[in-house]
């Protein structure tokens, strides 16, 4: 392939030229190597598990996650507005 055989050609380029079906293999390969579930998401449905079993509408409202806690005040705003631009609310 030219682009191994002489990367000084391609050097500038933002883009490669990857085979056929290369995207899909790297983005599996990246699925399965990720540990699930996550230890935030585990302590997420803990923590929650009573109010939901006790309401269970209550599991389609947006927690407030762990994180945003140990955050500094302005970052917190900007987070909630950012989840809500994001949520479309």
């Amino acid at each position: 392939m030219l682009q191994r055989s002489r990367p000084t050609l391609f050097k500038n380029i933002p883009y490669t030229i990857r085979e056929r079906g290369e995207n899909d293999k790297r983005r599996l390969e990246t699925m399965l190597q990720t540990k699930f579930p996550e230890p935030d998401t585990i302590e997420l449905l803990e923590s929650n598990l009573a109010s939901w079993l006790g309401n269970p509408a209550q599991f389609w409202t947006v927690p407030i996650l762990p994180h945003i806690r140990q955050l500094p005040p302005a970052a917190r705003i900007a987070g909630c507005y950012l989840r809500a631009m994001r949520l479309g609310a």
